[in-house]
């Protein structure tokens, strides 16, 4: 076992781990700390900080590293990763500060733990693509999959027992705004991205993943691009609040996208408003102009926390006519927005 053990170096800790349990947190780990200490600083450091399907900690000892947490807690379904978890607490004399659980998602935590900054290099595929050419080697890959998101599901569902008043979840996320994730290519000489998405989703995650925070008793926040230079990864923020009204966590009705109706000129598409199975109102969009598909259901969305349209800007760093366009069709379609 130990000629395969390769060591991490982050500040004065060393971080034990096997090659095939890397699931790219080695690269993330420096991210997630610039992110957290600049939108937190006033916060550093956290009392507790805990990695959720941490494989060998990097992000989360990275965490202890650079002082954003003063206790951090680990926890993966692999007893592989936990094993090399263990090596690492004891070879860096972590033992008062650092506890790791074999668990599958929260089941084996005990639920007097508590912790106020949470994240994680989660498992990012809802459906790997049986054509894509690393599909042989990853279908059974712990890292990366989350079939229909159950795993997610899960975490969101019962994450918030752990919490501690004004906690707050960084999660990172491949791409949520796509129904379809591409793998770069290695080398100039060809194409960035392959023909054939490695990933395929019914419709883009972010509105899964809002709906999970939300009916978890989580307020979403916002999602931040980070700059990692191969894929659009983002970072997921939310927070868990006492005083959170939970009536304002409702999902609001979501809207459906259908086909290409014939009938409309210059091949524009309609978009229907959906409530409760009926109509409720419909606009026609012409193709060039099917972007704001995004911004009309992120409208409905930021119902739940009620963001102001100049604050929607900010966020998405975006024009302000783009979202009045976007309300202009809402108002267009039925909804008293």
């Amino acid at each position: 076992m130990d000629a395969d053990v390769k060591i991490w170096e982050y500040k004065n800790i060393y971080v034990e781990y096997f090659v095939h349990l890397d699931g790219d947190g080695r690269s993330m780990a420096k991210l997630f700390v610039d992110l957290i200490k600049q939108k937190y600083a006033d916060r550093l450091p956290f009392d507790c900080c805990y990695e959720w399907c941490s494989g060998p900690g990097f992000i989360g000892f990275a965490m202890l590293a650079e002082n954003i947490c003063k206790r951090l807690v680990l926890a993966d379904i692999n007893p592989d990763a936990v094993s090399l978890v263990k090596r690492t607490i004891e070879r860096n004399d972590l033992e008062d500060c650092v506890t790791v659980y074999h668990s599958d998602n929260l089941k084996s935590i005990p639920q007097d733990e508590r912790f106020d900054l949470v994240v994680s290099n989660p498992p990012n595929y809802y459906c790997l693509n049986p054509l894509h050419p690393s599909y042989s080697y990853l279908a059974g890959d712990l890292r990366p999959n989350d079939p229909e998101w159950k795993i997610h599901k899960d975490f969101y569902q019962n994450i918030g027992s752990f919490l501690n008043d004004e906690a707050v979840l960084c999660i990172e996320e491949v791409d949520p705004f796509a129904t379809k994730c591409y793998t770069p290519n290695i080398g100039d000489a060809r194409p960035l991205f392959g023909p054939e998405p490695f990933d395929i989703r019914p419709r883009e995650p972010i509105y899964d993943f809002q709906e999970m925070i939300a009916k978890g008793g989580l307020m979403f926040d916002e999602t931040v691009l980070l700059p990692e230079p191969s894929l659009p990864v983002h970072v997921l923020i939310s927070h868990f609040s006492k005083n959170i009204d939970s009536s304002r966590l409702i999902i609001q009705p979501k809207m459906l996208f259908l086909e290409q109706v014939g009938e409309l000129e210059n091949g524009s598409f309609r978009l229907y408003a959906m409530q409760e199975g009926n109509i409720r109102g419909y606009v026609d969009l012409p193709d060039d102009r099917l972007w704001l598909i995004s911004l009309i259901e992120l409208l409905i969305s930021s119902g739940i926390d009620g963001m102001t349209h100049k604050e929607l800007c900010s966020n998405l760093n975006i024009e302000l006519g783009y979202i009045e366009s976007a309300a202009d069709m809402l108002k267009n379609m039925g909804w008293a927005y």
